[in-house]
């Protein structure tokens, strides 16, 4: 059997390949380096214990209930403007964005990025990972 006729008899089989590894580079190259390096519970703490400075993206309420120790209750209103102070304008700071679940913290890490901060990492899971990892939260 040569390979054309391999091909013309698994037709389908080819062109969901071929789609899938397409999907995969697009979406590799659209989210490659814009959004902060994924970092887990552990990596934190050990940048937190060593300076990190550490954003806590859920309201008020959620931070006071609890949240991780060092961490700062930050808004997304008016979020550039906020970090440059808590920063010192230090662009190579290393700067950690956590949020609930991981999901929002991506596109304030987006905004960093793109105002050239260089060192923006995002936790993974969020505080609700964090706590999944049995790690404590201070109130």
């Amino acid at each position: 059997m040569s390979f054309s006729q391999f091909f013309s008899d698994n037709l389908i089989l080819f062109l969901l390949f071929f789609a899938s590894v397409i999907g995969i580079i697009i979406y590799e190259i659209k989210n490659k380096g814009s959004k902060g390096v994924v970092i887990d519970s552990a990596q934190c703490a050990l940048k937190v214990n060593n300076g990190a400075l550490l954003l806590d993206l859920r309201s008020f309420e959620e931070y006071k209930k609890g949240h991780i120790a060092g961490a700062k209750s930050i808004s997304t209103e008016h979020f550039l403007e906020t970090v440059n102070k808590l920063a010192n304008n230090d662009k190579n700071r290393e700067i950690i964005i956590c949020d609930k679940d991981g999901y929002l913290c991506k596109n304030q890490a987006a905004i960093l990025v793109a105002n050239s901060y260089t060192n923006v990492f995002t936790l993974q899971y969020g505080v609700q990972g964090w706590i999944g990892d049995n790690l404590p939260v201070v109130s």
